[in-house]
């Protein structure tokens, strides 16, 4: 989360939006300081901040097609963006990657899973989850980012001086419609339906069957909850010809299981603060400092 005091604004980063490279940006040239953490949501950072200064603040963030997003975790997967799924680590921090997000890569590994496999079989929630968006003044779509940050920008009575550089962008991603056979146009339509409709977007021509725009914020409302109250989703495996890599999702999944038998041991008589969690800083005791946030 990004706060700029001088401005009057609040940037609130969803995932594979195109934020981190707008957070660098806001950073770098236009009085952004880093407040919480990279996804921290409105809610969050009104508790952080106090009602009177959050008010104050215009409060914005970005939405990318939920067809696009889908396709960008499918390929981070695939191809293990910056060695982060295979070492279990983000780079750069020392966060752990999530359970439900290693059993997902080890799944794509086995199974050289296509993206209809994919979005069918892998336990997933809300491609932009309504929690980032409650409470926002003003949100960017990510197709007309420069366009739409320098409307707001002159609301706030500043210049946009020069387009968004690209960063973090998913090696090997080709246009993402490219992705999308008869298979995966089928299980996207029944998925990502009402979540299509609730952020303003469309099926392509010739994708038929979505639900009338009416009932599609209560039904996005209604799925998003679910996700985040059931995360134990029941996961169904289907063999994909030969797996292309089965010797790296067995080392996944093994590290995911040492995981969840660490979470229900719990710390023992003798442990000190923090143990138990599952992180490792290496050999020795662990360096002192702030805990690590794991998403």
């Amino acid at each position: 989360m990004i706060l700029g005091r001088e401005l009057g604004y609040l940037f609130v980063h969803v995932p594979h939006t195109g934020g981190s490279a707008l957070r660098e940006e806001l950073k770098a040239r236009y009085g952004g300081e880093e407040i919480l953490y990279k996804h921290a949501s409105p809610a969050e950072g009104r508790a952080y901040l106090g009602e009177a200064e959050f008010a104050r603040l215009t409060k914005f963030a970005a939405r990318r097609n939920p067809l696009d997003v889908l396709v960008t975790r499918y390929m981070r997967y695939a191809v293990d963006l910056h060695g982060t799924y295979s070492r279990g680590v983000f780079s750069g921090a020392s966060v752990v990657v999530p359970a439900a997000q290693q059993r997902a890569f080890a799944y794509v590994h086995r199974h050289g899973a296509t993206l209809s496999q994919f979005i069918a079989h892998v336990p997933r929630g809300a491609m932009l989850p309504q929690k980032f968006y409650d409470g926002i003044d003003v949100t960017l779509r990510h197709e007309r980012l420069h366009a739409d940050l320098a409307a707001l920008f002159a609301r706030l009575g500043a210049t946009l001086d020069r387009p968004v550089p690209r960063c973090n962008d998913t090696t090997g991603k080709r246009p993402w419609i490219e992705y999308y056979d008869g298979p995966a146009q089928t299980v996207a339509r029944r998925l990502l339906r009402a979540e299509m409709a609730f952020h303003g977007y469309d099926f392509p021509d010739g994708w038929v069957g979505a639900r009338p725009r009416s009932l599609a914020g209560a039904a996005f409302r209604l799925r998003t909850a679910l996700a985040e109250r059931l995360p134990a989703l029941k996961r169904r495996l289907h063999p994909a010809g030969p797996p292309p890599n089965p010797e790296l999702a067995d080392r996944v999944e093994a590290r995911v299981r040492a995981m969840e038998a660490d979470a229900d041991a719990g710390p023992g008589p003798e442990a000190g603060p923090g143990a138990g969690s599952g992180v490792s800083a290496g050999a020795g005791a662990a360096p002192e400092g702030p805990p690590t946030r794991v998403f």
